[in-house]
């Protein structure tokens, strides 16, 4: 039913430490609960390079459910050129307070039609603390269906030095990145978001500190692009360079209450999206200054309350 079992039932709990996976294939696990790695251990320096973990199980639209599964807390782990498919529940979970968590190159896709439409790519269920997620596609896209899985990357609890670069996540039909709780030093740079839900979504009034979306492209979401919840006082996202373009509601959509934030957009383009351009329905100091607004079905830049200003938009 599983590939490779970390697991101590009873007795004292152990520590796995400098463990290595290198050019290993798991393959055609058990439907339902099966899983591709997994340890219930208290997890050190662990690393997974160059290894497919394929969940499909073929003849049956119920796949195998978690390829790589961490359900005790997670220090010094590395995934490298790690290929995951085809699972029906969450491809790559951490379960507990993950550090020190990088993560290059990895490919997770749900091609094979199936149960996967609930899935989950990538989550982080406790506190997240100086993670590094590059280089990465996160794909949802299943054939001869518009039922793909639901969300790309997910922070459930506090995250703290965070950076997502040169990431590509497309056709959640939840969110493409989805922050629930607060969040300091989060920063996502040269990524492209395309066909999700929403592309990007910071949820819920807690206070997120230097939270920046640098040269990002947020395309084609069936409703918006880039989400944000600003009532908390301490609201600091800066989004810099970034394309919102061809999203079916607003390109950038503030809304949650009159927080005293500390916002700007800038050096964006922000075109023909089906809302307005950048729509803010209450959040004060948004600041937009020196971006190319245009062609975009509601107003340009709609402030329906708030205090707030514009420059050169």
């Amino acid at each position: 039913a599983n590939g490779i079992v970390l697991d101590n039932a009873s007795g004292v709990a152990e520590t796995p430490n400098n463990i290595e996976l290198d050019n290993v294939v798991i393959d055609s696990l058990y439907s339902g609960a099966g899983m591709g790695f997994y340890s219930d251990l208290i997890n050190s320096d662990i690393r997974i390079k160059n290894t497919v973990i394929d969940m499909d199980v073929v003849g049956s639209g119920n796949d195998a459910d978690y390829p790589i599964r961490f359900d005790n807390t997670t220090n010094g782990i590395l995934l490298e050129n790690v290929t995951v498919k085809d699972a029906d529940l969450i491809s790559v979970w951490f379960n507990a307070a993950a550090q020190n968590i990088t993560i290059d190159n990895l490919h997770v896709s749900d091609p094979t039609p199936g149960d996967g439409y609930t899935g989950q790519f990538l989550r982080f269920e406790k506190t997240a603390n100086t993670v590094s997620i590059k280089n990465s596609v996160f794909d949802a896209d299943k054939l001869n269906t518009t039922n793909d899985a639901e969300i790309g990357i997910a922070f459930q609890m506090a995250a703290s030095d965070v950076t997502i670069d040169n990431v590509k996540v497309n056709e959640f039909d939840g969110d493409g990145l989805h922050v629930v709780a607060a969040c300091t030093n989060f920063q996502v740079t040269n990524s492209t978001f395309t066909n999700n839900f929403d592309g990007i979504e910071f949820y819920n009034n807690v206070a997120r500190t230097n939270v920046d979306i640098i040269n990002t492209a947020v395309k084609t979401s069936t409703r918006g692009g880039i989400l944000i919840n600003g009532a908390n006082a301490i609201t600091d996202i800066d989004l810099t360079g970034d394309t919102l373009t061809g999203n079916a509601s607003h390109g950038v959509w503030f809304h949650g209450g009159a927080g005293v934030t500390d916002v700007q957009i800038t050096g964006s383009v922000i075109s023909n999206n089906g809302g307005a351009g950048v729509y803010n329905d209450s959040p004060n100091k948004v600041i937009i200054s020196n971006n190319s607004i245009f062609d975009n079905t509601a107003s340009g830049i709609a402030l329906t309350t708030g205090n707030c200003g514009y420059t050169s938009a």
